[in-house]
């Protein structure tokens, strides 16, 4: 017997026993016993929801089809319908045993249900869940995350004016993909995050939650602030990322170091040891002991682990900031040993721990082959080339010193040359501190696409067939071959696309003068200038944003120039086609060096890119003149120089 003879059969026994007419309206009248969010007591998971206008169960939007209920108001039978497959029913029959208790029967099952409040928010869970998470795989996929709002009706907005936002890690790539969503009349919302691994990190509303390729996850998000609800794929791990947030917890057992609030230390090395020492007793003591105590999942023990390994990389990152008067060198962190990085939850988050490992490894491989083929090096001479990342910052008159007296004796090497040695040092670096297949690869991948994310071009070949050998996992090599047929397009959209391209007279080396000279040309338009460079992933994320800019300023008298700054000629051109940036109203700089720095020392501002605005009378304005993403503020900027 089909479900719906089955649920026709039981509205006619009801009748027969005293219950209502099964209400059939779209949506019908919600008793107001079953109206809210209801949890497994057994399981402490969310399991059912019941408003007026909808259903949420199975991790699924429902549809009413009827309501049927006795007399008394304690027994009643819902159906719901698909709305997607209105053939498609279920039937659920429930048993109000308080205010605040249901009894769920489906067949032969019971299931006691809590409504959700606030001390509910707070329940722990009373059984383990000794499963880790699945082996990290690569491969392009997606999640189906599906939402509502709690209580939208009585934030008093329009659909218009609530959405939910969406941002998920860019494959290989510094940035996000991310997204608005707009909720319907009951404050619903649905998206499909596109992924690019099995497991991610995504943001979604206000936090950031555990996706997982080919999953389902249901969101119920409180509309003025509170613990989240979560059904179906990861739900426990997030509900106990909510309970204990991953960045409050991982601070306990390493404190992320900050401007003002460090002393400076005496001894770098002591520092950086001590902070290792920290991080090995956390993952050691400190997290599976505090995950016992709360009784969390191996999930949730797995993800602390691998975002203590990011508080410390964050460290290191951060202490040539704040720790400046000791000159902290760029690679005197990395590559370190001792750190967990078979953790199949580390590329989970978008945290640049292996990029660290990956670019400071093969630099101090390719110094120490630069200075085995130099030749009669003295042992100061060897060491200061084999690990130049350390004496760049420390000591610059030391590099100097060696760059004069021995820079004829390095090997010259072509550009193919360059990028096989760096193949092959980020090889051997992933190789000699990962042993598991998929975190070896996708480091060797984070290494390669480090370099791409600079240069924008093809690998040659030859360089190709040996990548092909050395990654095992035929995901990362699919994804590698894409990106450098990507790259080859690039080079060949960029050959046939005419820009336009100024320079200036090569005596030019006073600031005041270069910008005169750059905005001559524009007297009674305004300029709005980028100082940038195609290795700055800042400034490439901001170009994606400018096409929406020019729309909303279109006929109107502005000119975008754009100086690159240290960009070799292919890898720019690359780039200005990549991000299509043409027009009447462009115009482009590639200034040589000392020339582009001399413009730089005046006005650049805290670094790249730097947004410069210039008045139509030729005038500068200032070098702090809103980004891209300030789409909002840079128009009104700009409609105020034009209204002058």
């Amino acid at each position: 017997m089909n479900l719906r003879k089955q649920i026709l059969l039981l509205s006619a026994a009801l009748l027969l026993a005293g219950f209502s007419s099964p209400l059939q309206a779209q949506n019908p009248d919600l008793p107001p016993t079953l109206k809210g969010n209801w949890i497994d007591a057994k399981t402490n998971l969310w399991t059912l929801t019941f408003e007026p206008g909808f259903a949420v169960a199975d991790t699924a939007f429902w549809d009413y089809a009827s309501i049927a209920g006795n007399k008394k108001g304690t027994d009643y039978v819902v159906t719901l319908r698909d709305p997607q497959n209105p053939a498609r029913l279920k039937g659920l029959g429930l048993t109000v045993v308080n205010d605040s208790t249901l009894t769920l029967s489906q067949g032969k099952s019971r299931t006691t249900l809590l409504r959700k409040n606030a001390a509910m928010a707070t329940k722990g869970f009373a059984s383990p869940d000794p499963s880790p998470f699945p082996s990290f795989q690569w491969g392009t996929d997606s999640m189906v995350v599906e939402g509502f709002l709690m209580d939208f009706a009585s934030l008093g907005a329009t659909p218009q004016q609530a959405t939910v936002r969406y941002m998920i890690g860019k494959m290989f790539e510094n940035g996000y993909n991310q997204q608005a969503l707009q909720v319907d009349e009951q404050g619903r919302f649905r998206v499909v995050v596109p992924m690019w691994k099995n497991i991610q990190q995504a943001m979604v509303w206000d936090n950031w939650r555990i996706v997982s390729a080919g999953g389902r996850m249901m969101m119920a998000i409180p509309a003025r602030g509170g613990r989240n609800l979560y059904m179906g794929t990861n739900a426990r791990v997030n509900q106990e990322l909510d309970a204990y947030n991953i960045y409050r917890i991982t601070d306990r057992w390493l404190p992320r170091i900050q401007i003002g609030q460090t002393p400076a230390p005496e001894s770098l090395e002591k520092w950086k040891d001590g902070m290792i020492a920290r991080y090995q007793a956390a993952v050691r003591d400190s997290i599976p002991a505090f995950c016992r105590e709360h009784n969390l999942s191996v999930k949730t023990e797995q993800l602390y682990k691998a975002f203590t390994l990011r508080a410390i990389a964050s460290n290191f990152n951060q202490a040539r900031y704040v720790f400046p008067e000791l000159k902290t060198p760029d690679n005197f962190y990395w590559p370190s040993d001792g750190f967990d990085y078979e953790n199949p939850m580390l590329f989970c988050t978008e945290d640049g721990v292996m990029n660290n490992l990956m670019v400071e490894g093969m630099f101090r491989k390719m110094n120490h082959y630069k200075a085995d083929q130099a030749g009669g090096l003295s042992e100061y001479d060897f060491e200061t080339l084999s690990d130049m990342g350390k004496y760049y910052r420390s000591d610059t008159a030391r590099v100097n010193d060696f760059y004069r007296r021995n820079g004829k004796k390095l090997p010259a090497l072509t550009k193919e040359e360059n990028d096989s040695l760096m193949m092959r040092f980020f090889a051997a670096t992933a190789a000699e501190y990962i042993q598991s297949s998929p975190n070896r690869d996708a480091a060797f991948a984070d290494g390669l696409y480090w370099m791409w994310n600079a240069e924008r071009r093809p690998l040659p070949a030859t360089t190709l067939a040996w990548i092909d050998d050395f990654v095992r996992d035929p995901a990362i090599r699919q994804i590698i071959h894409a990106s450098n047929e990507r790259f080859a397009a690039l080079i060949e959209m960029a050959n046939k696309s005419v820009f336009n391209e100024e320079t200036l007279p090569a005596a030019m080396m006073d600031a005041d003068s270069i910008l005169a000279a750059i905005v001559a040309p524009h007297r009674g338009k305004v300029i709005y200038l980028d100082i940038w460079g195609t290795w700055c992933s800042p400034c490439r994320a901001q170009m994606a944003l400018v096409p929406a800019v020019k729309e909303a300023l279109e006929g109107k008298d502005v000119v975008y120039i754009y100086l690159a700054n240290g960009s070799p000629r292919d890898t720019w051109r690359s780039m200005i086609a990549e991000y299509r940036l043409f027009g009447s109203n462009t115009i482009h700089y590639n200034l040589p060096a000392q020339q582009q720095g001399a413009f730089d020392a005046k006005y650049l501002g805290r670094g790249y890119p730097t947004y410069i605005l210039v008045d139509k009378e030729g005038k500068f304005v200032t070098k702090e003149a809103p980004w891209p993403a300030q789409k909002k503020e840079l128009i009104q900027a700009i409609e105020e120089l034009l209204a002058r």
